[in-house]
């Protein structure tokens, strides 16, 4: 599935005020773990969600106790671990 055409439809929906940015930020973190090119979606994000996930990931400690409001916590806790990672790669391979 094409995580990067779910995006922009998140996009769109958002400039006809049914979600807001920080909406659109969040369910950017589930996209882009589930997508098949991660790099790809990566280069399609909005300059502002793109720095953002960045800023989460970066500061996710993946020692710290699982949380998560409206979800499964284990989840979220393997899903921010493995996109940390990823991203980490990322910015090893750019350099």
């Amino acid at each position: 599935m094409n995580k990067v055409d779910d995006y922009r439809s998140l996009l769109e929906w958002y400039q006809k005020g049914l979600y807001t940015w920080a909406e659109v930020g969040g369910q950017t973190f589930r996209l882009l773990y589930s997508s098949d090119d991660r790099r790809a979606f990566w280069d399609a994000l909005e300059p502002d969600h793109r720095d953002r996930l960045t800023e989460v990931l970066m500061a996710f400690d993946g020692s710290a106790e699982p949380f998560a409001i409206k979800a499964d916590p284990i989840q979220v806790w393997r899903e921010m671990t493995d996109l940390k990672a990823w991203l980490l790669a990322q910015c090893r391979l750019s350099t």
